[in-house]
């Protein structure tokens, strides 16, 4: 079996379908630098390659909490249908910042619950078939912003936005730590960002402490104030980056 044909077979399960062939291609590529084996693969290493390489790109992609279905739009989308309540309090937060354009990383399906005609929304995902219908709907409302295939740790071009948020996304960029997660949001040109973290374990149960301490002695550490909404499922981190404390 040679790479593509790996590839190919990685993206077979319907969760990691609509992952960019070049996000796919780059996670085997680190996963073969790791462990070394020469092309055409055997049957016994391939199958070993490809469960290894999709474990690491539901890691990566956070897809093992979305579950995708084979119906389309934000009702089909897991992470999009638990957020159902958490959508309210996050547009009333919006509502009160009024934002003048708005950079969304990590974006999945968010775009079409959160997105208004007149207000620019620039939108990332590595999920090409997410980015495909945020596209459309964009268009559709006549919004004028973009959708865009991206992993957002390697992009270094984001348009500035007055609001970025990135919803249940920086738990997934580091495994020990929070350097890519706090790299990444100096890294955004914006006065303001939500962040938001799952109150949930993974198997689905009620953290004892949900709140990331981590991020609010990052922000005092920065000199951002920040203030802390719970829905019941979310907890969402409002941080000013535009006004430091005196």
């Amino acid at each position: 079996m040679d790479k593509q044909a790996v590839i190919f077979s990685i993206k077979q399960k319907k969760e990691l379908a609509g992952v960019a062939d070049s996000y796919v291609r780059e996670a085997l590529d680190f996963y073969l630098a790791q462990h070394p084996v020469a092309f055409p693969l055997e049957p016994k290493d391939a199958k070993l390659i490809i469960k290894a390489v999709r474990a690491q790109l539901r890691r990566a992609t956070g897809m093992f909490k979305r579950g995708h279905s084979k119906s389309t739009g934000i009702a089909a989308h897991q992470s999009s249908r638990e957020r159902a309540a958490s959508y309210i309090l996050l547009k009333n937060i919006i509502t009160r910042l009024k934002p003048a354009s708005i950079l969304d990383l990590g974006c999945g399906l968010n775009p079409l619950a959160v997105a208004s005609p007149s207000v620019p929304y620039y939108a990332y995902d590595v999920n090409e078939s997410d980015i495909a219908q945020v596209r459309t709907y964009l268009s559709n409302i006549r919004n004028p912003g973009f959708a865009r295939v991206a992993d957002v740790q390697k992009e270094i071009n984001f348009p500035h936005a007055d609001l970025c948020l990135m919803l249940k996304l920086v738990d997934l960029l580091d495994t020990r730590g929070h350097k890519n997660a706090e790299r990444l949001m100096d890294k955004v040109s914006c006065n303001h960002l939500i962040v938001s973290f799952s109150t949930k374990t993974l198997s689905g149960k009620p953290m004892r402490h949900p709140q990331r301490g981590w991020i609010e002695r990052l922000a005092k550490r920065k000199g951002y104030t920040f203030s802390k909404h719970v829905a019941e499922n979310e907890l969402f981190y409002v941080i000013d980056k535009h006004s430091k404390k005196a």
